[in-house]
């Protein structure tokens, strides 16, 4: 089984790499002026025994903040948003999509039922034959260690079929998990840490 991050580029980017990008810029900038250095320790995973998600989730509307009038939006020293409210902020939080929850997925437990595919209600996998999809070397590589045969003769005798996840469609249900009948699915939560330790870098630019 083959689980794919599908990449879509032409379109506007989610808040959460914008928040990322902002993130790496001030990390830059306190590094050069302070001439402290990011150490950054390894990420990793743990499992997560059961997501909890409001099933009105997506039907929650997005919190509209509070903005100046325009005839008073004259002067630079006052803020256009004024913020949110606690209770409104607390309704803004529970939308989150809980992205740092992933699905893990153990290829050597799939018996290719096609369960996750007919549960999932935002229709994220997709099931298809080798010969339905194009790949590079690295994936023919990848046949041939499994199978022993080559791409072509594994497509000949129709010896596996490739299940696709489009992360973009993911809301971190895991509904996919509950229906997997061999525990190939696990849903895990990503960690990742960084500290600053001072001392001067030979070398910032």
């Amino acid at each position: 089984m083959v689980s794919c991050r599908r990449r879509l580029y032409h379109r506007p980017r989610d808040v959460i790499r914008v928040i990322a990008d902002g993130r790496r810029a001030a990390l830059s900038i306190h590094r050069y002026l302070s001439e402290e250095r990011l150490e950054k320790t390894p990420a990793y995973f743990t499992p997560v025994p059961e997501v909890q998600i409001d099933s009105n989730l997506e039907k929650t509307p997005r919190q509209r903040m509070d903005t100046l009038p325009v005839h008073e939006r004259k002067s630079i020293d006052r803020e256009v948003e004024l913020g949110f409210s606690k209770e409104v902020a607390v309704k803004e939080a529970v939308r989150c999509l809980q992205c740092h929850i992933f699905t893990i997925f153990d290829r050597a437990k799939c018996i290719l039922c096609g369960g996750c595919v007919d549960i999932c209600p935002k229709s994220c996998f997709r099931m298809a034959r080798l010969d339905e999809i194009r790949g590079d070397e690295n994936l023919s590589k990848l046949v041939e260690s499994l199978y022993n045969v080559s791409m072509e003769e594994a497509q000949k005798l129709n010896l596996a079929t490739v299940i696709f996840k489009d992360e973009s469609r993911c809301i971190q249900c895991g509904l996919c998990v509950r229906r997997c009948p061999t525990g190939t699915i696990t849903m895990e939560e990503y960690h990742r840490q960084s500290t600053f330790y001072r001392g001067r870098l030979p070398n910032l630019i």
